[in-house]
């Protein structure tokens, strides 16, 4: 029987002729809230990049306003596509909400890779696949601003700030992931 348990909450439990077991939370106390404020300050680094290249171009919050707009269209919200200040909130939301599970989902990864190390495996195959199909996907739409298409490069650019702010926190918040990582990648079974 799997059962999750989650913030703290652990229950002992007796196993037929042996030792009380104590059934491990799958996420420590603090996680979630550590996974939402390091996917916060990567969605800001990224904004804050964005901002300056748009800046830059003479056309500030362009990417927002557009990125916004082209997401809303499809999803019949006409009136947040005809405004641009909607736009950007619009945007915004997702962008923020985005990299908040982003943050979430590395802080499980980093909890389970503590308990089984193969896993840092598969969250490195999975992000390196959910990269590609981002750009994929931005490629095909061909996607421009006011200030000309969206490159990959800016794109590219803006994500390794955003992996790097998120990577920062959490080794900043965890060093004990030093050694766990060195374990993970030593491990040859």
């Amino acid at each position: 029987m799997f059962m999750i348990r989650f913030l703290g909450d652990s229950e002992i439990r007796e196993a037929r002729g042996a030792e009380p077991v104590v059934d491990e939370p799958l996420l420590p106390a603090g996680a979630l809230r550590e996974g939402l404020a390091a996917g916060l300050l990567a969605a800001g680094a990224v904004a804050l990049w964005f901002l300056i290249t748009d800046t830059l171009a003479g056309a500030p919050l362009a990417t927002p306003r557009h990125l916004g707009t082209l997401v809303a269209r499809p999803l019949g919200l006409t009136s947040i596509a005809a405004s641009p200040a909607a736009s950007i909130v619009f945007y915004s939301l997702i962008h923020f909400g985005a990299f908040a599970l982003l943050g979430l989902a590395t802080v499980i990864c980093i909890v389970l890779a503590q308990r089984e190390p193969h896993v840092l495996a598969g969250a490195l195959i999975a992000f390196v696949i959910a990269e590609m199909v981002f750009y994929f996907v931005l490629a095909a739409l061909g996607v421009t601003t006011s200030t000309g298409p969206l490159t990959l490069g800016q794109v590219a650019v803006g994500n390794l700030i955003g992996i790097g702010i998120l990577g920062a926190a959490l080794w900043r918040w965890h060093p004990e992931l030093g050694p766990e990582f060195h374990r993970a990648l030593a491990d040859r079974d």
